[in-house]
């Protein structure tokens, strides 16, 4: 899940006039603008957020820098770190791309005390729940040892792949990255952040409040329209999600994975999402929207919590994992 800050209005005009005066003759000018006006969004947010965090103990790991409470997460920073390098390239690997801009700027991790600690980042009234979130170059997530287990258990790192927020968190942190300025559609960066989840850990959003049965009936689902100018305001979030993910399932089954990257690529470059799909894809929005209509009636049961690639099923059998998790094969340092 991911979210996007808000900062006062004569600091955002301040920081956009003097973007203008910098970026502006380069090539790709509005682009440029916009991007490092976002970033300096983020930084703010994340120097924020650091700052009020309460967690004084901060553990190392090749890309990430683990904030957590000492008394309560001690054994726990270092499975979250080797966790999220595994993620970090899991997901690299799914979508095709790494960081190239800061690559040696490392990301914070923010284990929290519980789930209305987290929830307190977002406001009152929120309605936020949930383990995870990507913020301002932060990834911020409910520790372990409230939701799993008060110390790691001999499954720990299994657990924490296939139960826990890495793999979706990420993932959001990587097209961040890799878009800027917040140009990716929100419904498209959930549905990417839960395909690698599913893709990798066999995990699928499944409750009451999605789902779906065969034959489709289009009245119930949110229209494609809807998810591109409102996806955070619709009302049944889950169903919102679940068709996120099920847009970039079929996406991915029929243009294929080079251009499921070129259409992220394409975002990264300054296009509108119909401009990119329709470059890499050749469909318009509507052509996508009927053509998925007719591949959810002939495949949504692959997608249901069966036996397919990745499934639940499988992953109970921890050879799965990536290697260099079950190792913990990274360079950790505490400070």
């Amino acid at each position: 899940m991911a979210a996007v800050a808000r900062f006062r209005k004569p600091a955002l005009l301040l920081a956009l006039a003097v973007a203008f005066v910098v970026v502006w003759p380069t090539p790709g000018g509005l682009l440029a603008v916009g991007d490092l006006v976002y970033r300096w969004q983020s930084h703010t947010r994340q120097s924020s957020l650091l700052a009020s965090f309460p967690g004084q103990a901060v553990l190392e790991s090749d890309h990430f820098r683990v904030h957590y409470d000492p008394a309560t997460d001690a054994a726990w920073a270092a499975v979250v770190a080797t966790g999220a390098e595994a993620a970090r390239s899991a997901a690299a690997a799914r979508l095709g791309w790494v960081p190239v801009r800061g690559a040696a700027e490392k990301v914070p991790i923010l284990l929290y005390a519980g789930f209305d600690a987290l929830a307190a980042q977002f406001g009152p009234g929120a309605g936020f729940r949930a383990l995870g979130a990507y913020w301002g170059g932060v990834i911020q997530m409910v520790s372990p040892s409230q939701w799993l287990a008060p110390t790691p258990p001999p499954d720990a790192a299994r657990r924490l792949w296939t139960e826990g927020p890495l793999l979706h968190e990420c993932t959001h942190y990587l097209v961040d990255q890799w878009v800027p300025s917040g140009f990716c559609p929100r419904w498209l960066a959930e549905g990417l952040a839960q395909y690698v989840e599913y893709k990798e850990a066999g995990y699928l959003w499944l409750e009451p409040a999605n789902a779906l049965a065969t034959p489709l009936d289009p009245s119930v689902l949110y229209r494609l329209r809807d998810l591109e100018r409102r996806f955070e305001r619709l009302t049944n979030t889950a169903l919102a999600y679940r068709q996120a993910f099920l847009l970039v399932a079929y996406l991915e089954e029929s243009a294929g994975a080079t251009s499921l990257n070129g259409l992220v690529a394409g975002l990264a470059d300054g296009l509108d999402f119909g401009r990119a799909l329709e470059a890499t894809t050749g469909l318009g929005l509507q052509e996508l929207e009927r053509r998925w209509l007719l591949w959810l009636d002939q495949n949504l049961d692959r997608y249901s919590g069966g036996t397919g690639e990745g499934s639940q099923s499988e992953l109970k059998n921890t050879s799965r994992l990536p290697q260099s998790l079950l190792e913990g094969a990274f360079c950790l340092s505490w400070s």
